[in-house]
């Protein structure tokens, strides 16, 4: 169903007299994404805000996505980012995690090369912008490349010489 026949579907409820929440119910949507039907039927004020928040490519100078809201543009386009991306091999995973706990002292955490366990930790937005941009910088392999390859993130990091935490496999890093 596209946008417009949710929008004329959730106008055809409220005619009827339902609340947002009860056509939110009904559609299994959140009340604010009906509020946000109702306030921008067509979705263009919420395309033109995503668009303000676009940037330009270091590599090529072409617009970049606004995918990670404001002030937070990618560097590279998405053409550019799949070229720049390394292909991570076991060897490759290992010396990746050394060389972090040299910088870091400490082997990385899960939050660490994971931005969606990053986003449901309970950490300040500060903490949370410095991890985002340490691992935005490409020299990282991701939570899932790890695991990929060794079967765990747990195993990822004893490959790599470091022990396992009490918490098993879920390491959550500082």
């Amino acid at each position: 169903m596209t946008r417009t026949e949710k929008v004329q579907r959730a106008q055809k409820l409220r005619e009827q007299g339902l609340k947002q929440r009860e056509i939110a119910e009904r559609m299994g949507v959140a009340r604010r994404t009906v509020n946000a039907w109702f306030v921008d039927p067509d979705g263009s004020k919420l395309k033109a805000r995503k668009d303000s928040y676009r940037g330009t490519c270091e590599e090529c100078g072409s617009q970049t996505t606004g995918c990670n809201g404001p002030a937070k543009a990618p560097r590279l386009c998405a053409p550019c980012s799949k070229s720049a991306q390394a292909v991570w091999s076991r060897e490759r995973i290992i010396e990746a995690i050394r060389r972090w706990e040299e910088i870091y002292c400490r082997p990385p955490g899960l939050i660490d090369w994971s931005p969606g366990h990053l986003r449901k930790a309970s950490l300040t937005d500060a903490m949370k912008s410095r991890k985002i941009e340490r691992f935005q910088t490409g020299d990282w392999p991701s939570f899932k490349t790890v695991e990929y390859h060794f079967g765990s993130w747990g195993a990822g990091i004893a490959a790599a010489g470091f022990a396992q935490n009490s918490a098993g496999d879920r390491w959550e890093g500082a």
